[in-house]
């Protein structure tokens, strides 16, 4: 498994850098969830390491667009999922930059309102550009639940990719909304 991970170079790579931020193992679940719903491991990674990644493991980006970004970087970033996908973007062609991408590659969340079939309704969220800026929008919408979460009504679920992913505590929602909404920010001041 850790060697199929090693294989998505953006996941990797933050993971990584969190977790030697930390003195942690390479793929500690600390390190893990910082990445993903964040936590306040984030807030510890200095601009300068992730200016150091940008420029080492991030080459595909055109050189020009790379510098473009590091100069735009402030003194705080956060090393969090969201960074990657609103300010990196993706690494591979395979996947088209448009707003329903970045939308489905967040990793959101909602409110389970019930089941139907196979997936779950939940309300959550959806990632809008309104006037040349991105915001976050509420929608109730059907996920699949390939994990066959036991997720009640009324339970937090995170989603990626149009799928239920885990249930979450309202504590995890907080962190997965400060550094989403920070990434926002900072995704918008370069637009």
């Amino acid at each position: 498994m850790k060697e199929a991970l090693r294989t998505f170079i953006g996941e990797h790579s933050y993971v990584k850098l969190i977790a030697e931020g930390h003195s942690l193992p390479e793929f500690s679940p600390e390190a893990i969830e910082a990445y993903w719903l964040g936590s306040a491991l984030l807030e510890e990674i200095s601009v300068e390491k992730i200016r150091a990644l940008f420029e080492n493991e991030f080459r595909v980006i055109p050189k020009s667009i790379r510098e473009r970004k590091l100069a735009a970087l402030p003194e705080q970033v956060f090393s969090h999922h969201s960074f990657h996908v609103l300010f990196v973007e993706f690494l591979t062609p395979a996947v088209q930059k448009v707003l329903e991408n970045f939308d489905k590659c967040l990793v959101g969340w909602g409110k389970v309102l019930g089941e139907k079939g196979e997936c779950l309704k939940v309300k959550g969220v959806q990632l809008l550009a309104e006037n040349n800026r991105l915001c976050l929008g509420e929608r109730a919408k059907l996920v699949g639940n390939p994990f066959e979460l036991q997720a009640k009504k009324g339970s937090l679920v995170t989603v990626h990719w149009e799928n239920a992913i885990e249930v979450i505590e309202p504590s995890t929602l907080k962190n997965l909304k400060k550094f989403t909404l920070a990434n926002i920010e900072l995704a918008n001041s370069v637009r």
